[in-house]
């Protein structure tokens, strides 16, 4: 009997555990023996003073998940690691108290669990309680010193300090949540507050970058908590974060979940929507009591609402209804009605303005970023006064400096050039939807697709593309993710085939720097190019050298902004 993984999960996780071990046993373990293992682990933990539980037990490929809970991780590791040698209980025990002996903080640690306070094992000499502004950081020298090793004297100091908690919005979803997360970042920093945010991009403390990276996980969300001038914290939270290691906080004010469609369908055990959902969901019971859900008004999301715990607001571009909803204080609705923003609450509609004067949302013609403006909107409504927030967003713009590679939209000389990350069906329709409310004679699409998805998804990019182009370059990603050179191409050529595209004009043009100058070189007056891709600091060097063989301005842009 051998144990695959101990991984060590203290938010929630995608099961809607928290403070857990998981504990992957290898292939061909009876569950017999895997029994014997945890209730030893179980009987050995209890005589070390810790109160432990078997959560679930579940199958996958052919092995056994165990997750477990677990109070100090020093002591659960060694016991399940020596249970695994098949160490004598005794030999357990002995070593096991030896062990606890150097274990200074296990009472504060049970004391803040038990007082649901913030708290972040910094390493195993450090404990930070609370976050941003209101932690304070925990050593054993003093602990000694200062507080003498009394629970009771370090506990009145953490109420008299304010030590605890800040305001944290996390945001998920299958598209817009990156936007979502900075436009709700950028407003905060326009009105004076000191933001932490992480996103897919980087790590930002204020407005400066701290790390680069798609950093939508626990370690970002921890990079944020962890610093002490923030007061506000801005967490995206990704789907591979959430399987992989959980939340990376304990609860939240506000959770945004922007959307429900179909990606990473067949990534990671996910089957449906409605399992891609439930991951997504997992920030619904991480959100503090009398916290606010902002959730679209969606069948597969719906079900795991809980309108007696928390407010709720329900967004859509379409006008919302609830007629058995209407009387519930706890209920919120933001919609579209006529091109105004109307946000009903306590009773009351409140016309917030003609979506055709905002220019983040591209005076309308996004459908998307109206949704992240009801999102951001519906989430700083608990701390700032309409009329505030929405002049800043009258002020923004959807560029290249404010949300970079998300719909960004350059004029080129006469043509235009349309920027945006999407990768999935969902996001494809709508960036087409945009292109063609441009100005345009012809519509040029360069388009990638991961590798990890089902063939199925990767043709129906090809449809789409073909639905809406003129003329369509292929493109692979650098990280083909398992397939081989040229198999997603050909998957996205047969997609467009299907979709009665004509085949000379399909390009198949593999390095994204070569398929854009392509697309430059050949543009004309008034056609829209069209570039799905992640990597801006390729792709703006090359538009940049192209304007400047034009005699034309180049772009400015942050380099920070463009590093990924």
């Amino acid at each position: 009997m051998s144990i695959k993984l101990i991984r060590f999960i203290d938010g929630y996780e995608i099961n809607g555990y928290k403070r857990v071990v998981r504990c992957v046993f290898n292939k061909g373990t009876s569950i017999d023996e895997i029994n014997k293992v945890m209730d030893e682990y179980i009987i050995i933990s209890k005589i070390l003073g810790c109160n432990e539980e078997i959560k679930d037990i579940i199958k996958l490929s052919e092995e056994f998940n165990i997750f477990v809970t677990y109070t100090n991780e020093n002591i659960a590791q060694f016991i399940l690691r020596q249970l695994e040698k098949n160490s004598f209980k005794k030999y357990i025990i002995r070593k096991g108290r030896n062990i606890k002996k150097y274990i200074w903080n296990e009472d504060i640690i049970k004391c803040v669990i038990e007082k649901n306070m913030p708290f972040i094992e910094v390493d195993k000499n450090t404990l930070q309680i609370g976050y941003g502004k209101n932690l304070t950081l925990i050593d054993k020298n003093r602990f000694n010193d200062e507080f003498s090793k009394d629970i009771n004297k370090l506990y009145k100091y953490i109420i008299d300090k304010n030590i605890g908690r800040i305001p944290l919005i996390s945001v998920t979803g299958t598209n817009g949540k990156t936007t979502t997360s900075r436009l709700i970042h950028n407003i905060l920093l326009k009105l004076g507050r000191n933001s932490g945010m992480a996103s897919t991009g980087g790590v930002y403390i204020k407005d400066k970058k701290i790390l680069s990276g798609d950093t939508t996980g626990y370690l970002s969300a921890r990079m944020v908590l962890e610093n002490p001038g923030i007061d506000i914290g801005v967490l995206e939270t990704a789907r591979g974060g959430i399987i992989k290691k959980g939340l990376g906080y304990l609860e939240s004010d506000i959770a945004i979940i922007t959307s429900i469609s179909e990606d990473h369908i067949g990534v990671d055990g996910i089957k449906n929507l409605d399992e891609l959902a439930a991951v997504k969901a997992i920030t619904l019971k991480a959100l503090k009591n009398n916290g606010k859900a902002i959730v679209p008004y969606n069948k597969h999301i719906l079900k795991f609402i809980d309108e007696k715990r928390y407010k709720v607001c329900y967004f859509s571009i379409k006008p919302i209804s609830i007629l058995e909803k209407d009387n519930n204080p706890n209920i919120e609705l933001i919609f579209l009605k006529e091109n105004h923003l109307i946000y009903i609450f306590d009773g009351k509609e409140h016309n917030l303005g003609n979506i055709k004067k905002i220019n983040f949302c591209h005076n309308g013609i996004s459908k998307s970023n109206i949704k992240n403006i009801m999102c951001a909107v519906a989430a700083l409504k608990e701390f700032y006064e309409l009329d505030v927030l929405i002049d800043v967003i009258n002020k923004l713009e959807c560029d290249l400096n404010t949300n970079s590679g998300r719909q960004n939209i350059l004029d080129i000389k006469d043509f235009k050039v349309v920027l945006d990350y999407g990768h999935n069906p969902e996001a494809f329709e709508e960036i087409f939807s945009i292109a063609k409310e441009l100005k345009h004679e012809k519509i040029i699409s360069i388009i990638a697709a991961p590798g990890d998805r089902k063939d199925k998804y990767i043709k129906e990019l090809g449809r789409i593309a073909a639905k809406n182009s003129n003329k369509i370059i292929i493109r692979e990603q650098d990280d083909l993710r398992e397939r081989k050179v040229g198999e997603t191409a050909n998957l996205l050529k047969q997609g467009a085939l299907n979709n009665n595209f004509k085949e000379k004009d399909i390009e198949i043009i593999y390095k994204e720097e070569d398929a854009i100058l392509e697309s430059l070189n050949k543009a004309e007056k008034n056609d829209v190019i069209i570039l799905f891709t992640q990597c801006l600091d390729v792709i703006i060097p090359v538009i940049n050298k192209y304007l400047k063989t034009q005699g034309l301005n180049q772009l400015e842009v942050n380099a920070d902004l463009l590093s990924h």
